[in-house]
């Protein structure tokens, strides 16, 4: 085990190395922001001098290096705009995300689960022509759609819930929903289908011979077996709801990391960027890690070495 988390330490570090400088380089090459620091009535010589100021005179393999060595020491950069570290910006707003992604997980996989089960259960019947028809709206309805309805039912037209910013649980009920509409339809037609395929193996008829209760069949033999492509695929969601949770953020108004790279990518603040996508590779290390680390919990005959 030692041996296997040396080896994703070792990968993390090439990751933040290949994602920080692709990052780097698409901002060098997007513009200048000084164009957007400076009034438009700036001559050459303020051009120049906040140039020089912020280190933008430079090579961008030299400005490259340059944050290299500084990362090395925990330093990002500082914010063009905010004039504030990079990296504190950044964290400042990394609760708000995560809250987000651990209800929205949350209530998708509590949702989600039993209704699969339901459809698994009972194939070609109502009740599962019903959740597979809902599943399919699920997964095809955009999610900033979702966001817009869901204003329009309960702000607009019933007054129930705020529209925007982050407080209270009455806050966290229509972004958390927004999210979670296409996790739960995913979720369901993954595990509908995985025990669509484990109900029809030998050791299940086997358990149900022996006379097993349906409920243990299902829950304890069918449905732990179905678990790893489930915990697979939810940890790449989760991994994308903590990065690109951006749209319903600006929908809402929620002051988590998407609205801030938002901000920053319209302004050309590339140290806020490159910390944003350095946090959130890190975070994505952390969720594959521990993805890797549950499946020698649902199967035990899995082995790191």
């Amino acid at each position: 085990m030692t041996r296997y988390l040396a080896h994703r330490f070792l990968q993390m570090l090439g990751v933040f190395l290949i994602i920080s400088l692709v990052v780097f380089l698409l901002l060098v090459l997007t513009g200048d922001p000084i164009e957007l620091l400076l009034p438009p009535a700036s001559d050459l010589a303020q051009v120049e001098a906040m140039r020089r100021q912020l280190g933008l005179d430079r090579p961008w393999y030299v400005q490259y290096v340059k944050f290299l060595t500084s990362a090395v020491r925990g330093d990002l950069g500082e914010s063009f705009y905010f004039r504030e570290p990079a990296i504190r910006l950044v964290l400042e707003r990394l609760p708000a995300s995560l809250e987000l992604v651990v209800w929205t997980m949350a209530i998708s996989t509590v949702v989600a689960i039993p209704l699969g089960v339901l459809a698994a259960t009972r194939p070609g019947t109502w009740l599962d022509r019903v959740i597979l028809v809902g599943s399919l709206v699920g997964i095809s309805a955009p999610t900033f759609w979702i966001g817009i309805v869901l204003i329009a039912l309960f702000v607009v037209s019933l007054g129930w819930l705020p529209s925007s910013g982050r407080g209270g649980w009455e806050h966290l009920v229509l972004p958390v929903a927004t999210l979670a509409f296409y996790r739960v339809a995913l979720f369901v037609r993954l595990i509908r289908a995985g025990m669509l395929d484990v109900l029809g193996q030998d050791y299940i008829r086997t358990a149900r011979a022996k006379g097993l209760f349906e409920r243990l069949v299902i829950y304890r033999h069918a449905l732990k077996n179905t678990l790893i492509p489930f915990v697979t695929i939810g940890g790449i969601q989760m991994g994308g709801l903590v990065a690109f949770a951006v749209v319903t953020e600006r929908i809402f108004a929620w002051p988590g990391m998407g609205r801030l790279l938002l901000i920053s990518i319209e302004r050309l603040d590339y140290p806020v960027v490159v910390a944003y996508a350095i946090v959130t590779a890190a975070l994505f290390v952390v969720i594959n890690l521990t993805v890797d680390l549950l499946y020698a919990l649902i199967d035990p005959r899995i082995r790191y070495e």
